[in-house]
């Protein structure tokens, strides 16, 4: 893969063009990972709203039937269902990694295999989560392992 930035200072927006013989796995992910770059995600965080940007997130959990987005420095509620954000995400470098858990696999800094086939994964900011084994065949595949 080659990458290029050129310069054109008349410029008014970023342009992205993906130049490739055929279009593959690896250029459908690549522009997935594109396309979500410029979303955020609406949550509640103390009866406010806050819009945070997709890559800040580290993984969205639900506890008690209620949704959750994690990030270094927050913690805010979401309306939408975990089936929901995974459709949405899940092109964007999210995996369900348990039934209460989608994870952005950007944030995992190290994987440590566990008994009984599950996997801890250290996430960038020093914070564990477990893989279920259920869904351990799916992130292997993800990362190549």
């Amino acid at each position: 893969m080659k990458i290029e930035i050129i310069l054109e200072s008349d410029r008014k927006d970023l342009q992205i063009n993906l130049l490739c013989p055929t279009v593959n796995q690896e250029v459908n992910e690549l522009y997935a990972y594109l396309t979500a770059y410029e979303q955020n995600v609406g949550g509640w965080l103390n009866e406010r709203h806050q819009r945070v940007h997709i890559n800040e997130i580290l993984y969205f959990e639900s506890v008690d039937g209620k949704t959750f987005f994690y990030t270094n420095a927050l913690t805010c509620q979401t309306k939408k269902k975990l089936y929901e954000l995974e459709a949405l995400y899940n092109d964007a470098g999210f995996i369900r990694i348990s039934k209460t858990t989608i994870l952005s696999l950007s944030k995992v800094s190290e994987i440590i295999p566990e008994m009984g086939r599950r996997l801890k994964l250290r996430l960038i900011n020093g914070e564990y989560l477990i893989v279920s084994r259920q869904y351990v065949p799916e992130l292997r595949k993800r990362l190549s392992l």
